[in-house]
């Protein structure tokens, strides 16, 4: 009887291991060269990769506990990367519609950040990095061509949105660190340059430019500040 009970609550707890340790990829390739690599340690996490075209590459690499990545790229030597490490509950969704667009986001520590990334045009480049913190929210749009957005997230719940439609080598970055910042940026048309960055809790900021060759830039210390930076040719 003994001996019974001891394999029971061995069996027990292997079935306990498998089904914890239930992470799913799945991978779609349509057309030429392509190359996608899913690697996954931890439990119930979820990647899904589809791509459409010819010679993209996608990398996904999920450590934790019910991270969920989704990618869909469409056209040719298209790059998504993305790295979930430690934490649980990470989301991300990255979109790439056009040729030789670049995407990365590390999302590390702390627990429930979201990001979203998509760009639709030629030679484009988004990175987000999301770590040391819980519950940020990063976006990233662009559509155009040669356009490049950089955010850094640290801290608790910071939100930023970055979004650079219609134009040509815009270049959009900003830092938040600390808590429950907002920042904006809005860049519309050609060669267009923002730098927002924020250090400490509760501060606002926004950049909006339409047009061609404008700068803006807004650094907050502090807390509960706000700024407002609008231009236009």
């Amino acid at each position: 009887m003994k001996k019974y009970i001891l394999l029971t609550i061995a069996f027990l707890l292997c079935a306990f291991v498998m089904i914890a340790q239930n992470n799913t990829a799945t991978i779609t390739s349509f057309g030429d060269g392509n190359n996608a690599t899913a690697d996954q340690v931890g439990s119930l996490n979820l990647a899904t990769v589809t791509e459409t075209g010819n010679y993209n590459s996608d990398f996904v690499s999920q450590y934790g506990a019910e991270h969920q990545v989704t990618v869909e790229q469409f056209g040719n030597s298209n790059l998504a990367s993305s790295d979930q490490y430690n934490g649980d509950f990470h989301r991300l969704t990255q979109t790439q519609i056009g040729d030789d667009n670049w995407v990365h986001t590390w999302q590390h520590d702390g627990s429930g950040d979201v990001g979203i990334q998509e760009q639709t045009g030629i030679g484009n480049w988004a990175l987000l990095d999301q770590h040391g913190g819980d519950s940020h929210e990063g976006t990233q749009i662009q559509m155009g061509n040669f356009n490049r957005s950089d955010m850094f997230q640290i801290g608790f719940a910071n939100i930023g949105v970055f979004t650079q439609m219609y134009g040509e080598n815009n270049d959009a970055a900003g830092i938040q660190d600390g808590m429950s910042n907002m920042s904006t940026i809005m860049q519309q048309g050609d060669y267009n340059f923002a730098r927002l960055n924020q250090y400490g809790d509760y501060n606002t900021g926004s950049i909006t430019s339409y047009g061609f060759g404008h700068q803006g830039f807004i650094t907050q210390t502090g807390g509960m500040n706000n700024a407002i930076i609008t231009q236009s040719d």
